[in-house]
C-alpha cells in the first residue's frame, strides 16, 4: 500500500480530487530484451518488481523530466516479435524468373542439310531475366539445341561431337547441333516472350530414322529459377538419307514394291510355292499349304498424312514370273458407310484405274468421304 506522507491522508481517498502530485516510475529491467539491444540478461528473462518510488511534493514536480510528470503505470516488459510462444516469423516470398522453352521445325529433314528452326523462349516467372546482349554473361541465359534418341533431354550443358574428337557430321546421343548454341539472348520480362530463328544441321553420318530435336534454355546454368525442372523441350523429327545418297536394297531383291498383304494375308506368310499356313478364324482349325482360292484381293497401306496436295495418286503394277512389269488395271474402290435419318448406305468411291498425265495411276484413299464426287456408287 502507499503509506501517507508528512501526516497527510492515504493520497487515493475516492472523496477528494487527486493532489498534484508527481510519480516517478521505473520500466523493469525485462527492457532488455528488445529487439536490437542484444540478449535478455538474467533479470530480464525473470524480471522482479521495481520498487516504489517516493512522492516529491507537488512543488517538486516542474523539476522532473516531462516524460515522467503525471501518474504513471508501471511498464510491461517489453518482448521481441521473435520470442512469442506460437508465432512464425514470415519472410517475404522469392521474386524470381522461370525460363520454358519450345520448339517449331517441319516433322522431316535430311542427313546433311540444315533444319530451319523457331525457339520460343518464355518467362514464366515474376521478375526480368537476363540476355547476354544486357549482361553480365555470368547472370544471363543461353539455349543449346541438341539431337537426340528420345524425348529424354538432360538438363547439362551440350558439348558437340568435335570437341570428343569426331566431327559436325557424326552422331552422338545428346550431341549440341552444330551451330546450336543460341549464345546472344535478349533480357526477358515477367509473362513475355522471345523468339529465335536458327538453321539445325543434320549430321551426315546419322542412320536415317526417327529423332528427338531438343532444347534446353538456360543450358549454361547461369540464372537462378523458381523452378528448375521445366528447362527442356523436344519434338520427333524423322531423319531421311542424305540427297544424292542410293538405297541399298536387300540381297536378292530388284525392286521395292508397295503392297503389304494379299486379302488378309501378309506377304511374308506366303510361300514360294504361293501356298500359306494359316489358322481360320471361325472354326479355328489349323491350316496347312492352303490356297488363295480362285481370286485374289489388293490391300495397301500408307501414310495417315496421304493424300497431299501434291501426292494424291500411286501407280500398281505386277510382273509374271519370268515375264515384264506390267500395268494393273483391277478396279478398286474405298467403302463408306453413310446415315441419312434412319436410311443407311454404304457408298463405294472408285480409287482406280485412273488416266493421270497418260498414266494408269490409283487415288489414295480420301480423307473425307467425297459423296457428291462422280464415281460414287451406293448399295
Amino acid at each position: 500500500m502507499l503509506a501517507s506522507l508528512n501526516g497527510e491522508e492515504p493520497m487515493f481517498p475516492m472523496h477528494r480530487t487527486l493532489p498534484r502530485l508527481a510519480l516517478l516510475a521505473t520500466l523493469t529491467t525485462g527492457s532488455a530484451g528488445a529487439e536490437g539491444q542484444g540478449p535478455p540478461s538474467e533479470a530480464a528473462t525473470n524480471p522482479q518488481p521495481a520498487p516504489m518510488m517516493r512522492l516529491a511534493p507537488a512543488g517538486n514536480a516542474a523539476r522532473l523530466p516531462a516524460a515522467h510528470s503525471g501518474l504513471a503505470a508501471p511498464a510491461a516488459p517489453v518482448v521481441a516479435p521473435e520470442r512469442l510462444r506460437g508465432v512464425i516469423p514470415i519472410r517475404p516470398m522469392l521474386r524470381r524468373p522461370d525460363l520454358v522453352v519450345s520448339i517449331s521445325a517441319t516433322p522431316k529433314a535430311a542427313a546433311g542439310t540444315d533444319l530451319p528452326v523457331t525457339v520460343t523462349v518464355t518467362n514464366k516467372g515474376t521478375i526480368k531475366t537476363l540476355g547476354t546482349a544486357e549482361g553480365p554473361v555470368n547472370r544471363a541465359y543461353m539455349v543449346d539445341l541438341v539431337w537426340s534418341l528420345d524425348s529424354n533431354i538432360p538438363a547439362e550443358t551440350a558439348v558437340q561431337p568435335a570437341y570428343q574428337g569426331l566431327t559436325k557430321d557424326d552422331f552422338v546421343e545428346d550431341m549440341l547441333i552444330m551451330g546450336g548454341r543460341i549464345s546472344n539472348t535478349k533480357s526477358i520480362a515477367p509473362g513475355a516472350s522471345v523468339t529465335y530463328t536458327l538453321a539445325a544441321y543434320v549430321p551426315k553420318g546419322i542412320a536415317p530414322g526417327t529423332y528427338w530435336l531438343g532444347a534446353y534454355a538456360d543450358s549454361i546454368e547461369r540464372v537462378a529459377e523458381s523452378n528448375e525442372a521445366n528447362n527442356t523441350t523436344a519434338r520427333q523429327v524423322a531423319i531421311g538419307t542424305a540427297p544424292g545418297t542410293a538405297n541399298t536394297l536387300p540381297p536378292g531383291v530388284d525392286y521395292w514394291i508397295m503392297p503389304w498383304a494379299v486379302g488378309n494375308t501378309p506377304l511374308y506368310k506366303i510361300k514360294a510355292s504361293g501356298f500359306t499356313d494359316y489358322t481360320d478364324g471361325l472354326s479355328g482349325r489349323a491350316m496347312t499349304d492352303a490356297p488363295f482360292g480362285a481370286r485374289l484381293g489388293f490391300r495397301s497401306g500408307y501414310d495417315s498424312r496421304l493424300p497431299t496436295a501434291k501426292l494424291a495418286y500411286y501407280r500398281w503394277q505386277y510382273r509374271p514370273v519370268g515375264g515384264v512389269w506390267t500395268e494393273f488395271t483391277e478396279t478398286i474402290g474405298a467403302h463408306y458407310e453413310r446415315k441419312e435419318g434412319s436410311k443407311v448406305t454404304f457408298p463405294v468411291y472408285v480409287l482406280g484405274p485412273k488416266p493421270v498425265n497418260g498414266n494408269i495411276l490409283y487415288e489414295f484413299r480420301p480423307k473425307k468421304p467425297p459423296f457428291s464426287e462422280p464415281g460414287v456408287t451406293f448399295s
